[in-house]
């Protein structure tokens, strides 16, 4: 059969990717997708399936012997405290890096800083008031309404 001289179009030419897998930025970044994959697809396995009561609230059968978790809370424990060593040691970097940071010397008894200053202070006090508008005319609107429908 003619299919009215109609040609389909030409699947587009695919693109060659080079990829150098030597690279060490590369590398580095197949570590991190494959380690991100890794976590979801472990979180995704720990998911209950079924609304049932977490583990710790569960009764375990009569044939079941009880679990000792004392190792993994152990090893939980230690993790927690590396971590909560490393922000205390981050926050003591952040605070360091300020009191490094050049401190801004703002004269203020320029002319130019008193009008910028007024300015914000303007634009401050419009939004309370637009702010308080809007409030006032919701209220008066919920008045009206109660006022029509009795």
């Amino acid at each position: 059969m003619n299919s009215g001289g109609v040609v389909p179009p030409a699947a587009p030419a695919e693109e060659e990717i080079d990829i150098d897998l030597g690279d060490p930025e590369v590398e580095k970044a197949a570590l991190a997708i494959q380690s991100k994959f890794k976590g979801f697809k472990n979180r995704k396995t720990k998911l209950p399936t079924s609304p049932k009561a977490p583990q710790s609230q569960q009764q375990p059968g009569p044939d079941v012997a009880p679990v000792d978790n004392s190792a993994t809370k152990a090893r939980t424990e230690e993790k927690d405290t590396k971590k909560n060593e490393s922000s205390e040691e981050s926050n003591k970097n952040i605070k360091a890096n300020k009191e490094e940071a050049e401190e801004v010397d703002i004269d203020l008894e320029d002319p130019e800083v008193a009008k910028a200053a007024e300015k914000i202070q303007a634009g401050f006090k419009g939004f309370k008031a637009r702010k308080l508008a809007a409030k006032t005319t919701e209220v008066a609107v919920v008045r009206l309404n109660l006022v029509t429908s009795m």
